[in-house]
């Protein structure tokens, strides 16, 4: 059972899923704007780099461990980060920002490298787990200071 299960995932990462540090794929960000770079394309308006005042990963998420266990995540976790950079199309002209970020993979948007952060321009967002395929909620505003 173990070896299917192993097949399993190496099949599905290696062809369908990034392997991210947390699944959903997302962070709970509360930054200080450093700067706004300008972008051309059709879904974002600029590129923002941030001093991180609170990163946070949520609650709820998990990883697999090395038997290809789930381990789920009950409490959110601080994530020690200076500066974090992103892709926005609504917080481009703010000095701070308070939002979910969501992490590019799997042709979320073909434009943009895997791993790149996406903001989603709100602090609660349905969200999908790529591992069991349904959207999850995540709800920043109870992880990060007003």
């Amino acid at each position: 059972m173990l070896a299917l299960n192993f097949i399993f995932l190496f099949f599905v990462k290696s062809f369908a899923i990034c392997d991210f540090p947390h699944n959903p794929p997302v962070l709970c960000l509360k930054a200080k704007v450093i700067s706004m770079s300008a972008i051309k394309s059709s879904r974002y308006k600029c590129f923002l780099k941030a001093e991180v005042l609170s990163l946070v990963r949520p609650a709820g998420t998990y990883v697999y461990n090395s038997n290809l266990d789930k381990v789920i995540h009950k409490r959110a976790t601080k994530l020690k980060r200076k500066e974090i950079s992103f892709y926005s199309l609504e917080n481009c002209k703010k000095e701070s920002v308070t939002t979910l970020l969501e992490y590019n993979c799997s042709d979320k948007d073909s434009s943009l490298k895997d791993y790149e952060l996406i903001d989603l321009h709100r602090d609660k967002a349905s969200v999908l787990d790529q591992w069991t395929g349904k959207k999850e909620i995540v709800d920043c505003s109870t992880h990060l200071p007003n």
